[in-house]
């Protein structure tokens, strides 16, 4: 997640830190004490921005430098919640009321298709159904809009808000319970009739 303030270079506190660190060691190996003007620049960092969330919370110009440990670590759920929680907050802070939430392409490609909906106003929440809906709740959104395949919605509808299949797995339970459910509410009212 960025934390800079709107209008800065797209490059967070640490790898700052570390940049002026490194540099501060080239002066004082070259013995330099004068002034320095520092320009960071990623090759094709325009159209390598085009496949992160950059576009989606307003960066613009370039990619990011996020780092935060100077380690490559593979993205963590941490990391995707993060990214949620800043998307979520754009959207609130644009003033839109109805945070429109998908867990992935099936949802916003069904919205898109039948409604022609714009998927840039939308939120790609991942497994993290649960916690987008707390963090919705945080930011002010008044309603949520939850589009998705019926696999992760029927997980949702018997209480499943991590809908990874390591995390839970009852889709065929929460079908037949719902599907046995009438049947069983007509036995009951006809038990009380007859007694």
């Amino acid at each position: 997640m960025l934390d800079q303030p709107v209008g800065n270079a797209a490059i967070n506190r640490v790898p700052r830190a570390m940049i002026e660190k490194e540099v501060r060691e080239v002066c004082r190996l070259l013995d330099y004490s004068g002034g320095l003007s520092v320009e960071i620049s990623v090759p094709e960092g325009e159209k390598l921005a085009e496949q992160t969330f950059n576009p989606r919370l307003g960066i613009s110009g370039g990619i990011s430098i996020l780092g935060t440990s100077g380690i490559v670590e593979p993205m963590s759920s941490r990391a995707l919640l993060e990214t949620i929680r800043a998307e979520l907050r754009q959207k609130r802070a644009q003033g839109w009321r109805i945070a429109a939430v998908s867990p992935g392409n099936y949802g916003l490609e069904y919205m898109r298709r039948n409604y022609g909906y714009d998927l840039e106003k939308s939120v790609k929440c991942s497994n993290f159904i649960g916690e987008t809906i707390d963090m919705a709740v945080d930011c002010g959104f008044e309603k949520m809009l939850l589009t998705g395949h019926i696999g992760k919605l029927i997980k949702v509808s018997g209480g499943i808000m991590n809908t990874h299949s390591r995390e839970a797995d009852a889709r065929m339970e929460i079908l037949a319970a719902h599907g046995a459910l009438p049947c069983w509410m007509l036995w009951q009212r006809r038990r009380r009739f007859v007694s």
